[in-house]
């Protein structure tokens, strides 16, 4: 029954994201894809501002590229988590603390 209520991007949030990917502005892992900021807006220390994107229910962590894409480029790192198999913001399908705290260190 859920699979039927799935939310899958639109062709214009996946043209974003392979946009972004080629000028290197995107890291695509494997539980999350990250939205850095440009060059010129990026802080030369290891810390920067960031916010951590779980995906409503259902919906592919695509879907969100428009507003990550649109967050780093005023300066903030945006990571948005992919919930799959289920698309659920559970801590035992994926959202749990340690997979966040993961995501903090790799931006």
């Amino acid at each position: 029954f859920y699979k039927s209520m799935r939310r899958f991007p639109d062709d214009d949030a996946w043209r974003l994201l392979d946009e972004r990917v080629k000028i290197g502005r995107v890291r695509r892992k494997l539980r999350y894809d990250l939205y850095l900021p440009p060059p010129s807006l990026s802080s030369s220390s290891k810390r920067r501002d960031g916010l951590i994107f779980l995906p409503g229910g259902l919906v592919d962590h695509v879907a969100y590229a428009s507003v990550a894409a649109r967050l780093s480029d005023r300066g903030i790192a945006v990571a948005v988590m992919s919930m799959e198999p289920l698309r659920l913001a559970a801590s035992y399908l994926g959202a749990d603390p340690i997979d966040v705290i993961s995501v903090m260190k790799d931006a």
